[in-house]
C-alpha cells in the first residue's frame, strides 16, 4: 500500500477509536488539490510541539465537520464551523505522533491536551 493511502487509513481508525473529531471527507477545496477531504505532505523535518525534538515527518491535513442546526422552516439557527487538523505520524515506523488542532492537541490515546 502506497504511504499516502495508508497513513490516511490509520488516521480514520485512530479518528474512529477515539471518538473525538467527525472527518469531514467531502471534497471542500479541492482547488488545493485535497482528495476526499484529506492534504497529504510529503516527509520533512520538523520540529514537534515540544520546541525541541527535530523529526521527520509525515503530516495529513484534514477538516473537521459543520454542525449545522436548522429550525422547522429548515433555517439555520446555529452553524458551528469545523476547524483544520493537522495529524503528525513518524516517518520511520509510520505510528501516529498526535493531531494538533487551533487549540490542542489529540494524543494517541484520545486525550486532549490544550494549549
Amino acid at each position: 500500500m502506497e504511504i499516502k493511502n495508508e497513513l490516511i487509513e490509520k488516521l480514520k481508525k485512530w479518528v474512529k477509536e477515539t471518538n473525538i473529531i467527525d472527518i469531514d471527507e467531502s471534497d471542500f477545496n479541492n482547488p488545493l488539490g485535497w482528495e476526499n477531504g484529506y492534504s497529504f505532505h510529503d516527509k520533512k523535518e520538523e520540529i514537534l510541539r515540544d520546541g525541541e525534538t527535530k523529526k521527520e515527518v509525515y503530516i495529513v491535513s484534514f477538516k473537521s465537520v459543520d454542525y449545522v442546526e436548522k429550525n422547522e422552516k429548515d433555517e439555520i439557527v446555529s452553524l458551528l464551523e469545523g476547524s483544520m487538523y493537522f495529524a503528525y505520524f513518524d516517518s520511520e515506523t509510520l505510528n501516529p505522533l498526535y493531531i494538533m488542532g487551533k487549540t490542542s492537541y489529540v494524543e494517541v490515546d484520545g486525550s486532549i491536551t490544550r494549549l
